[in-house]
């Protein structure tokens, strides 16, 4: 299905693109449709250097060309200055063209997109194969290793944080060494139950470590909990510094909780979205690929028609690995957060 794909892009291409470099660039610029699509931006000598997504294809890259690109940053201009050719494919709608555009930019690796180094800072936690688990950072690449995997998170920074409210609620060992030689102060903090004291029991660990994976998969509710009720006697305490960071960690775990929910769902179960305005738009997924779209033209007697259109999927799934899945799972949750229209969505 990924030949077809590619196969039907590269038509498309052939039908939008004109590579007579001898052609003023503001004619070849009135060629490009005011339409939903992706566009790329080739070097001479045919590499792709950039891969971009516009509502209105030919305003937007219009930008890059004329005279108020002296006020880009100098990364653009100079990207600018070394656009050789421009192709450009029409899409459906913006999340087809975002879709279009990850795809795209993973395919091509474009010198001048910012997204593939997102994408290469991404981290992932796994538990380490212990008697005594505990949590481990792996990055892109450490991350094909493992069975089980949670993420993407977009850099140390975030995984970190994650990482303070695990050890806040649930006190699950973080130490390298098997028995310290020093006494434990993760413990005398309370955020270890120093197993390599015999504190607790494996079977009492073990315990621990499910509520750990539950806030992993996005069931952050009794974490929620517990930093209320430490906030609240933070607060009684006159501890106003902590239970201000307590109250932070209670905002980052609700948006937490929503974000890994949805990624969990978004792999195991359909998910229907429907787009609001003059001509909604109605997307189904199965497990984690788009395999109907549909325009539902509302008159004004209220009177419903609609027209269906099975999708091709763009990858059936074999040989997909989980941060490639997980991360088009991303591209779609910050679609559907974004305000740019209505939205509602459902999993069945």
């Amino acid at each position: 299905m990924r030949e077809i794909i590619e196969s039907q892009v590269q038509n498309d291409f052939r039908q939008g693109s004109r590579r007579n470099p001898d052609r003023d660039m503001t004619i070849r610029l009135k060629e490009i449709p005011q339409e939903i699509g992706v566009y790329l931006f080739y070097a001479r000598d045919g590499r792709v250097i950039y891969v971009g997504k516009a509502i209105d294809l030919r305003r937007r890259v219009s930008q890059y060309f004329n005279a108020s690109r002296k006020r880009m940053e100098y990364r653009i201009q100079q990207m600018s200055r070394s656009v050789a050719d421009i192709k450009w494919l029409v899409q459906k709608s913006e999340l087809h063209a975002l879709l279009l555009e990850d795809r795209l930019i993973k395919k091509h690796w474009p010198t001048y997109n910012a997204r593939q180094k997102k994408f290469l800072r991404n981290r992932y936690l796994t538990l380490s194969d212990e008697d005594y688990p505990r949590l481990r950072i792996l990055n892109i690449h450490q991350r094909a290793v493992s069975q089980t995997v949670f993420g993407p998170f977009p850099d140390d920074f975030f995984v970190l944080d994650v990482l303070e409210i695990i050890h806040t609620c649930y006190p699950i060992r973080n130490c390298d060494e098997a028995v310290p030689r020093e006494r434990c102060q993760n413990h005398r903090l309370r955020t270890c139950s120093a197993p390599c004291r015999n504190k607790i029991t494996r079977a009492e660990y073990q315990k621990t470590v499910k509520k750990v994976l539950a806030f992993l998969r996005g069931d952050a509710r009794d974490s929620i909990c517990r930093l209320r009720d430490e906030m609240e006697s933070s607060t009684k305490n006159l501890d106003f510094e902590r239970a201000a960071k307590l109250r932070d960690q209670v905002i980052f775990c609700k948006t937490f909780m929503e974000r890994q929910g949805f990624y969990d769902q978004f792999r195991k179960r359909d998910l229907v979205v429907t787009e609001s305005g003059p001509s909604r738009n109605m997307y189904l997924f199965h497990r984690g690929h788009l395999i109907r779209f549909s325009r539902v033209h509302l008159p004004n007697d209220e009177s419903i028609k609609t027209r269906g259109e099975t999708e091709k999927r763009i990858d059936d799934g074999r040989g997909e690995s989980d941060s490639i899945f997980l991360d088009r799972a991303n591209v779609v949750y910050s679609w559907l957060k974004s305000k740019r229209t209505q939205k509602t969505f459902k999993f069945i």
